[in-house]
């Protein structure tokens, strides 16, 4: 394998594992973020370019063929399977949906607060990343892929239950990330939708960079279209993905965000009612599963 006949790929390999094993509790990872990982613990050869990022998708599929890294530790939102092959019987069916029916439901916690509150990434990459951690207070993910879709912005609409909408947006520290949102996603929302809404960007910010001392991004903004002009202006050249975020720090963001817009006290009074809610759904699954039998 590739990454066997290079020294830099067997020293990399391995602290990749180590990543994996301190990154235990917020796995999959993606290609990027491990990337990023490897950038800030200054390895020796190991450098944030093009290059090297491709170097190490090779190295990590070896790996992964060789059994040295799971397949389960890396995640590729981008290739999804769409599996429609169904069930084997009506029995089969049955069985599988109701033996799973207490752990899927869970109450709209954030149902009596004042406002909705959603959560938008540009980075499709992330957000079950993001998700695994805002689904602890029920606030729904929204991945854009770049600017969103004019389906997207229509359906906010429908999800609102005439309450105030308020997205907490996550996106790279770039042109296209910081137009989407202080100029594209608000505006368009209202002029073609006709919708208000509070719109926050949590991260990624200036002073996030700085105070997580993440690398730069491979490019610096260089081109000339109106976005890159208004980002030097004001921002300068130089770029950061949100990718660069360690998981346990976007998802400590992540809480602390949400923790800071809601009041508390309705939330626990919700999840009291989830417990009674899946109490009874529990009776209701235990009497189907006698008729089964």
């Amino acid at each position: 394998m590739d990454w066997e006949r290079s020294s830099l790929g067997v020293r990399i390999v391995r602290q990749v594992q180590e990543i994996i094993n301190e990154m235990k509790n917020y796995l999959p990872m993606t290609l990027r973020q491990i990337h990023y990982q490897l950038v800030t613990r200054n390895i020796d050869g190991y450098e944030n370019t093009q290059n090297k990022y491709k170097q190490l998708s090779s190295w990590l599929y070896d790996a992964r063929v060789d059994g040295l890294i799971s397949w389960s530790v890396m995640t590729d939102r981008s290739r999804g399977f769409l599996d429609y092959t169904g069930y084997t019987s009506a029995e089969h069916y049955l069985k599988a949906q109701i033996s799973t029916i207490p752990s899927r439901y869970y109450r709209n916690l954030l149902q009596t607060q004042d406002e909705v509150i959603e959560i938008w990434t540009e980075k499709d990459a992330l957000a079950t990343v993001i998700a695994r951690t805002s689904q602890i207070y029920t606030v729904a993910v929204q991945p854009c892929r770049g600017f969103g879709s004019g389906s997207q912005f229509d359906q906010v609409a429908r999800r609102q239950n005439g309450k105030a909408l308020h997205i907490l947006y996550f996106g790279d520290h770039d042109p296209s990330g910081l137009w989407m949102s202080e100029k594209d996603i608000k505006s368009r929302l209202k002029k073609k939708h006709d919708i208000d809404v509070c719109m926050e960007r949590i991260a990624l910010n200036r002073e996030q960079t700085d105070e997580y001392g993440l690398d730069q991004d491979f490019q610096i903004a260089k081109d000339k279209d109106l976005r890159t002009q208004w980002y030097i202006e004001n921002y300068g050249e130089e770029c950061w993905e949100l990718d660069a975020l360690p998981p346990d720090i976007l998802s400590t963001i992540v809480l602390a965000a949400i923790e800071e817009r809601i009041d508390m006290d309705l939330y626990h009074d919700e999840e009291e009612c989830e417990k009674e809610d899946k109490s009874k759904i529990k009776e209701i699954v235990k009497k189907w599963n006698e008729y089964l039998e």
